[in-house]
């Protein structure tokens, strides 16, 4: 815990990958509304990743916490 928390706030307050943009400890991943990231969205009719829909929906963003 001694070195996990400066860690997570260095992260969190220096906005390493946009992390200061949500709480900063969530398990979960999010989307540019701060709604829970759909991954249906960025995958096509055969489940591959879609550039373009990912492009358009939102890149996903992890809490400080979560990149620990």
């Amino acid at each position: 815990m001694l070195i996990s928390v400066p860690i997570i706030c260095a992260l969190y307050f220096n906005n390493v990958w946009y992390s200061s943009y949500i709480t900063i400890n969530s398990n979960g991943v999010f989307d540019r509304f701060q709604n829970r990231y759909n991954v249906s969205k960025i995958i096509d009719d055969r489940g591959l990743f879609d550039q373009a829909a990912y492009e358009q929906y939102s890149p996903a963003y992890l809490s400080a916490g979560n990149m620990m």
